[in-house]
């Protein structure tokens, strides 16, 4: 079913956070530059959405962070608070798109990251710094990146490995919000949530669990922006 049933009381403790912070908390010893190629991480082109900025979680210990339509991108991130990394990422000269995959992380490891994109006419811009635990379950914003600020920016909440997912969300100081996600391939379950620019959501989900019963996470929330000069 995919009708928004009535409000819940959910879980005030919070154990992820995409509330954005200023470019200054990504520091690094690498110059942040077009040049600045640096990883002890594995890298590889991965299948993203197109039109999009974000990240995917593959696996409990791998992500692929990824920016379309782009001639050039660096990724800049931190993993639970250790040195930072700045990657000139792998660009597909086919769709444009540029991607970086790192592997081997720790799980519920707590990951922030931002981007340097290069623009086809000359320069390039900051799309500011989010974190995200690493964890079955969160969200990506496949939002096309333009030099206009966009009245809204979907996100795509998502859970993996569950029969069954419901969503409870809230948009700024709105009504609690509790649908049943749409459940795809590979026990993959997502919900779109259409939020203004600049909105804060605050989200929890219930995952039903193969074995039986369900599980409740805890509350996050995040800050509904994308790029800033």
């Amino acid at each position: 079913s995919s009708s928004v049933v009535s409000s819940l009381p959910r879980s005030s403790s919070s154990v992820a956070s995409s509330v954005p912070r200023s470019s200054s908390s990504v520091v690094s010893s690498v110059p942040r530059s077009s040049s600045s190629v640096a990883s002890s991480a594995a890298s590889s082109a991965a299948s993203v959405p197109a039109g999009s900025f974000g990240h995917t979680v593959n696996t409990a210990d791998s992500v692929t962070f990824y920016v379309a339509n782009a001639p050039w991108v660096d990724v800049h991130y931190t993993v639970s608070g250790g040195s930072p990394m700045n990657v000139r990422m792998l660009r597909n000269a086919t769709t444009g798109m540029n991607s970086f995959t790192v592997n081997n992380l720790p799980v519920g490891a707590n990951i922030e990251y931002s981007f340097t994109v290069g623009r086809a006419t000359g320069g390039a811009y900051e799309i500011r710094p989010t974190s995200f635990s690493l964890a079955p379950y969160g969200y990506t914003r496949p939002a096309p990146i333009t030099d206009t600020q966009p009245t809204t920016v979907p996100v795509v909440f998502y859970t993996t490995d569950s029969t069954w997912s419901d969503l409870h969300y809230r948009v700024n100081n709105g009504p609690d919000i509790n649908v049943r996600m749409v459940r795809g391939a590979n026990n993959t379950n997502t919900f779109t949530v259409d939020a203004p620019y600049g909105a804060t959501i605050t989200y929890s989900f219930t995952i039903g669990r193969a074995s039986g019963g369900a599980m409740d996470t805890p509350t996050a929330s995040m800050v509904n922006v994308g790029r800033q000069e």
